[in-house]
């Protein structure tokens, strides 16, 4: 705004005190002015943004203007803004396409004047269509990264269809494949007009592959009417070879259309592509869509590590942890430091998976030790440290060349290479109560049912198999999970074996030992009791003993039971519990029947909750078919593993058993299987 301006709006006469002027009606900055009350120039005066008759939005000034308050003589803040979003609202709102957007006092009739013509709506609108178009490298680069991440995900839906090449519905031919710097894949070839920009898409090379596909279109001299050139990039975890044979890109509604590759497929180098990129966006239909893949192509949106710069803006960060949780993505903790500009969002790549962080699930916090390494950065450090939940479907197969992009006010980022050593994977390196490393109030956030449902997957994953070291198979087995304590070890096979060898009433014991606890041991008492009793005995080694429940369908299998007692680790039978075990065994009755453990004073606290599936019996069968239906688990034994509460007809006989100790599983481990149980309708 010019002196010249200011004086004239502010010499200008009129019946009432206010001066005012609109500086700037635009679609991407939205309405900026002044206004002031000459009879009171240091109180605010409020100005609202109109449509036609409609107002919209009103404000207050808050901004100061040094040539308003140099005009007065007095220091001042009449300056105003609405910002875009409000103006978009505007045009929403908008009757008519000829109304005109104005800005009023508020409480007066009387609108300020601009220096060009008010616009209308309908010049608005065309003026924010080619503004979309146009797709500023400023802004709009991390905004198209998302998109064509929404896009592959929408692409899983199609990747379930049958998708065949139908001669009549092919749309054109990829020609030349690139692979950039980043990994991504480009595309060279043609396609019949009239398709989107931007899809999402099924890549079928003996495997179907979701996609996101953006492309530019150009002309060219060798096609037939109603066909164009594309260049664009084909956004996927899959990777062109040298032995790529043919393949196909499906597309559109139900996968109706397709591209077709050449054979053989030609590669180039990203250096090449670039080239034939240049001279082909002379020739663009459409200049908007070029800008943005070329922001792609090179280092704007590229996942090349670009270390300690993010396009001139210093900016610093470290990884401390990852736990990668299959299914569900990867949390997260580390820390960012930038000076310049505000850290706008935070994005993981994996492979060929790209995760962005959760804004429900990330959470800033001080890192003080960082001060030592930035002295004088008091201000940052107070919000340096990050914690985040990155969504998304990677897989521990999938895991290479792992980079986090630092996304920065105005679409800047700056990519770093994250060192597997940080990595923890859930069921194998890591435990369920390390994520509480990252999130302290897990089971309270909001992504935790999907992260109980993927530790359940992550648990069954891990899983081995019953390793056999010995096998007696039997009709009618009595399964015992030895205890890991040494003492409780050797005090359980001298029972068992005195209760063998005062009646030859029980035909087959199958002994369940962790391979982790007292392996050595439970082999030299296991070839005693054979020695002494007689009885036909299998042992059999799982990873962890809290997982014999699950495998129990596997052990029984394997032991060809088709009936059974269950005895699991820590537990030991009473006299009444030895003779209703014979009863059992004996007896070809189908009934479920749980052995009761004695109540203790602890977390046993009447006999309901001493019926549990650490210690009951049934028959294989009715076991199994059960078991194929029954909601997962985590842990030992959550409640009764729905067993007990489930609509299955048993008996209970009470005071049967006892527990050597009290099985207290962590907090979160119980959280996770309410979680689990509630979805699944059993608790």
């Amino acid at each position: 705004m010019t002196a010249i301006v200011v004086g004239t709006a502010l010499a200008e006469s009129g019946p009432i005190p206010y001066r005012g002027f609109i500086d700037l009606i635009d679609v991407t900055q939205g309405v900026r002015g002044w206004v002031v009350d000459l009879a009171a120039p240091d109180t605010p005066q409020p100005v609202m943004l109109m449509v036609g008759e409609i107002v919209v939005a009103e404000v207050l000034p808050e901004g100061l203007r040094e040539d308003i308050s140099e005009a007065l003589g007095i220091t001042v803040t009449p300056g105003f803004a609405f910002d875009a979003a409000t103006l978009a609202l505007a045009l929403d709102l908008a009757d008519k396409f000829d109304d005109v957007i104005s800005v009023r006092i508020a409480g007066a009739d009387h609108h300020l004047a601009c220096a060009e013509p008010l616009p209308t709506v309908e010049q608005l609108i065309k003026q924010q269509r080619h503004q979309s178009m146009a797709l500023p490298a400023h802004s709009g680069a991390a905004d198209f990264e998302l998109l064509l991440d929404d896009l592959r995900a929408d692409a899983a839906a199609l990747a379930e269809l049958a998708l065949r090449p139908v001669p009549e519905n092919l749309q054109g031919y990829i020609e030349t494949l690139a692979v950039d710097t980043a990994g991504q894949v480009w595309m060279v070839g043609w396609m019949r007009d009239g398709h989107l920009t931007e899809f999402s898409a099924v890549i079928s090379e003996r495997r179907k592959v979701p996609a996101a596909v953006a492309i530019m279109t150009y002309t060219r001299d060798d096609l037939p009417a109603g066909a164009c050139g594309v260049i664009g990039l084909l956004s996927s975890s899959w990777r062109p070879t040298s032995a790529t044979a043919e393949f196909f890109v499906f597309f559109g509604t139900g996968g109706r259309f397709h591209l077709r590759s050449h054979v053989p497929m030609r590669l180039i180098t990203a250096a090449e592509l670039l080239a034939e990129y240049e001279g082909a966006r002379e020739r663009c239909l459409g200049e908007g869509r070029s800008a943005a893949l070329q922001r792609m192509l090179t280092s704007m949106e590229s996942w090349m590590p670009s270390r300690s710069t993010g396009q001139g803006f210093a900016t610093e960060t470290s990884v401390d942890r990852i736990m990668l949780v299959p299914g569900l993505g990867c949390l997260v903790e580390g820390w960012v430091i930038s000076p310049m500009k505000r850290v706008d969002g935070l994005r993981l790549r994996i492979g060929g998976a790209v995760m962005a962080a959760q804004s429900d699930a990330t959470y800033w916090k001080p890192r003080p030790d960082l001060l030592e390494t930035f002295p004088g950065s008091e201000a940052l450090i107070t919000r340096a440290g990050f914690v985040a939940l990155f969504s998304g479907a990677v897989e521990p197969d999938e895991f290479t060349d792992p980079v986090l992009k630092i996304v920065l006010e105005g679409g800047a980022s700056a990519n770093w290479p994250i060192p597997e050593r940080v990595f923890r994977r859930l069921g194998h390196s890591a435990r369920i109560e390390d994520a509480l490393r990252f999130f302290p109030a897990l089971a309270e956030e909001s992504f935790f049912p999907r992260f109980a449902d993927a530790a359940i997957r992550a648990q069954r994953g891990a899983m081995g198999a019953p390793v056999t070291l010995a096998l007696a198979r039997t009709r009618r087995a009595l399964v015992l999970v030895l205890p890991e304590d040494r003492c409780d070890l050797f005090l359980l096979f001298a029972e068992v074996t005195q209760q063998c060898l005062a009646d030859g009433s029980i035909e087959g014991i199958a002994f369940i030992a962790s391979s982790k606890a007292n392996r050595s041991d439970a082999l030299w008492l296991f070839r005693e009791f054979e020695t002494e009793t007689g009885v036909p005995a299998s042992l059999l080694v799982i990873d962890d003993a809290a997982h014999a429940f699950a495998l129990l369908p596997d052990i029984l299998r394997d032991i060809s039971a088709n009936r059974f007692v269950f005895v699991g680790a820590g537990v030991f039978l009473t006299s009444a519990g030895w003779h209703y075990v014979r009863q059992i065994l004996q007896s070809g009755g189908p009934d479920l029947s749980f052995l009761g453990l004695e109540p203790d004073e602890f977390d046993q606290r009447d006999v309901n909750d001493c019926v549990t599936a650490r210690c009951f019996a049934w028959t294989t069968a009715l076991f199994v078919r059960w078991a194929s239906t029954a909601a997962p688990y985590l842990g030992g034994y959550f409640k009764e593993n729905g067993l007990y509460r489930s609509n299955v007809a048993h008996v209970v006989h009470h005071g049967a058993a006892r527990s050597s100790r009290t099985v207290l599983p962590p907090r979160i481990e119980e959280a996770v299987n309410v979680a689990v149980y509630s979805m699944a309708g059993q608790y």
